[in-house]
């Protein structure tokens, strides 16, 4: 090769790099245009304009994936700030008044569009971040399927909420109240529910494996287990789970059907 051809091709080498260098440049110049563009509709007075903005976020969230953890954290702010809880209302979940326990209410559209985004993300990409969601009131609230690990509920009210086939593992529900919520084949491996109500909660098929038995038990004898709920081995054994068990699915002969 001659010298004039290897300096044609190293100048043609070199200039590729520049324009993709330039693209790169160019795209993420969109990506921050589009960013404070949604930013913006979040705060509009119009929740239709809302609802623009929590969708233009998942766009971005999946043309970059490198801003899904900041986009996470957005929207779990929108949560927190539009869903939240009353402070009054927060402590002692199990002493609440006959009128909170009526409330039938389900999260307005734009909390529910940015919970579905926040379920529906790739944890993968979380890089270390977590869904916090503390504090919030997501009663009735529909997240079957959401990918939720090591999420921090703390102090949630989640009444009836669905977490049908959810990923929960190492999540923190502490102090959360989860009447009549549907776990129905949630993994929940190694969940924080200390001081949780689930009185009423459907675990059936769950998977409650790793968590702290001690504090588990208790939460678990007010829930509706069935023979299909996987359980560590203790509380698998225990008497009153297993008559919980049998109690809740009539089948159940007391076998202790959720050993793992």
């Amino acid at each position: 090769m001659s010298l004039s051809t290897l300096a044609a091709t190293l100048l043609a080498v070199v200039s590729i790099q520049q324009v993709r260098s330039e693209q790169r440049l160019n795209e993420q110049g969109q990506i921050t245009d589009r960013y404070s563009a949604a930013g913006a509709q979040l705060g509009d007075s119009s929740i239709d304009v809302r609802l623009t903005g929590i969708y233009a976020l998942q766009r971005i969230m999946q043309d970059s994936p490198r801003d899904q953890p900041t986009i996470v954290n957005v929207l779990c702010a929108y949560v927190r700030t539009h869903a939240a809880l009353p402070a009054k209302q927060r402590p002692a979940i199990r002493h609440e008044t006959n009128e909170l326990r009526r409330d039938l209410g389900q999260p307005a559209a734009d909390v529910a569009a940015a919970l579905k985004v926040i379920g529906d993300r790739n944890p993968a990409l979380d890089r270390g971040s977590t869904v916090d969601l503390r504090h919030t009131d997501l009663t009735g609230a529909d997240l079957d399927r959401a990918h939720l690990p090591r999420a921090d509920l703390y102090g949630a009210r989640l009444l009836r909420a669905s977490f049908e086939n959810g990923d929960l593992r190492g999540a923190e529900l502490e102090v959360t109240d989860s009447r009549e919520a549907n776990f129905d084949h949630a993994d929940m491996r190694r969940i924080g529910l200390a001081g949780a109500d689930l009185g009423g909660a459907v675990v059936a098929s769950a998977d409650l494996r790793g968590g702290a038995s001690d504090l588990l038990r208790q939460e678990l004898l007010e829930a509706v287990p069935n023979r299909f709920t996987k359980l560590s081995p203790r509380l698998a054994r225990d008497p009153q789970v297993i008559q919980r068990e049998c109690e809740s699915d009539p089948p159940c002969h007391g076998e202790g059907a959720g050993l793992p």
